[in-house]
């Protein structure tokens, strides 16, 4: 009687053995001392300006077609959303701005292709959204730069890879996000916007 109890306690012992995680699929580059639940950042009273890390999953990312995460930017004026292309009968399409006339494809242009696209991450107090944009974006792909993904087969291919990394069921990872006061903002009910910031996928 006293072996089999001995053994059933060293089983019992042996099944709380907590399950092994497989590493983070992501590193941050500061130290912040705590980590935030996502439920604590949603809502109209977080923090503006502020800093935090999130411990989560990636459960999505906008826009899906990855394709379409690079956007060709005015930088003379910030307008993305008035930059148009010319489609070429022959030779090369030509970018310009409809808001100051800029030709992208002039000496003095200052038109160049940006990140735009946001991540779903989820704990176990919930989901947030957070927008991964600019600079940020292409330290966060490990240095690919924004181009046109339509054309550019080779920087596609690769981001679809880490993308894929990330998704996986079993995947997990660290992010820094930090939260901004819009000067627009009237004081509403709508979530603060979080975007993310010293991060980025691991070899």
């Amino acid at each position: 009687a006293t072996t089999t109890t001995t053994s059933s306690s060293s089983s019992s012992r042996r099944r709380k053995q907590p399950r092994k995680l497989p590493p983070p699929v992501t590193t941050v580059n500061k130290k912040i001392r705590f980590v935030t639940a996502i439920r604590h950042l949603q809502g109209s009273y977080v923090p503006c300006p502020g800093r935090f890390l999130l411990r989560a999953k990636v459960k999505g990312v906008f826009p899906e077609d990855i394709r379409r995460w690079c956007k060709p930017v005015c930088e003379f004026c910030g307008e993305h959303e008035l930059v148009a292309v010319k489609k070429a009968t022959s030779g090369k399409d030509r970018m310009f701005c409809a808001q100051c006339s800029r030709d992208g494809n002039s000496k003095k242009s200052r038109i160049a292709w940006h990140y735009f696209f946001s991540i779903t991450l989820a704990d176990a107090t919930g989901a947030q959204e957070v927008v991964v944009a600019r600079e940020e974006a292409a330290y966060f792909l490990r240095g690919i730069p924004a181009s046109n993904l339509e054309e550019n087969k080779t920087s596609l291919g690769l981001i679809k890879k880490r993308v894929a990394k990330l998704l996986r069921p079993e995947s997990w990872g660290m992010f820094m996000v930090r939260s901004y006061a819009s000067p627009y903002d009237e004081g509403g009910d709508e979530d603060t916007p979080l975007f993310l910031f010293g991060t980025w996928i691991s070899d």
